[in-house]
């Protein structure tokens, strides 16, 4: 069977938001399962047309079905709160959610115990204005009519420091016959420049 991943997700987002919800309510331990009455496990079967919501599995072996509840309290049964799926994809879903809560809790630990993990800020990289390599700073074309194509007439770029010239072109922002802009910087002269001209 193909799983539905939208699905999928959806249901791990929901079960995990119940799940967040009762940890920080400090609620541990077995949580009260309230099975659904027959009437509703029929209503259940009958409203997800006898398959899995994730997997489309058809509703042939019960013993392969589970009836999930969808926020994870298991004391609501009713039928907006209950899904039919596979046990494979309960068990997946459920699995995923387990491993995203101990997550979870290990980072609530950490932030409450003083000794929070905030990352330290790396400095910005410093950058310089160069003279564009493909006009050489006149901001005009190769026929001098246009403006440049690479610096659109401002004559400079912005390249982080120190410029790193092209290796390709040598610096000159051009192909080897000159009437193209260098595949490999763009046509700015440069391999470190700070935005890319599109």
């Amino acid at each position: 069977m193909v799983v539905n991943e939208t699905k999928r997700e959806s249901y791990v987002q929901r079960l995990f938001a119940g799940e967040r919800k009762r940890v920080d309510l400090g609620k541990k331990g077995n949580k009260e399962r309230i099975s659904p009455s027959g009437a509703q496990g029929k209503e259940i079967v009958r409203k997800y047309k006898a398959k899995c919501d994730v997997c489309g599995l058809s509703y042939m072996d019960p013993s392969q079905f589970v009836i999930h509840h969808i926020n994870g309290d298991p004391s609501i049964t009713g039928t907006q709160n209950l899904a039919l799926l596979c046990s494979n994809c309960h068990n997946s879903i459920h699995n995923t959610v387990n491993s995203q809560i101990k997550d979870y809790m290990n980072d609530q630990k950490r932030t409450t115990s003083g000794k929070q993990n905030i990352p330290k800020k790396t400095p910005r990289p410093k950058m310089v204005k160069v003279d564009c390599g493909f006009c050489g700073g006149t901001g005009r074309g190769l026929t001098g009519f246009y403006h440049c194509p690479v610096c659109q007439g401002e004559r400079q770029i912005e390249v982080f420091s120190p410029p790193e010239k092209c290796r390709v072109c040598n610096g000159t922002g051009k192909d080897l016959l000159g009437t193209t802009t260098c595949r490999k910087c763009g046509g700015t002269g440069y391999t470190n420049i700070a935005k890319r001209l599109d």
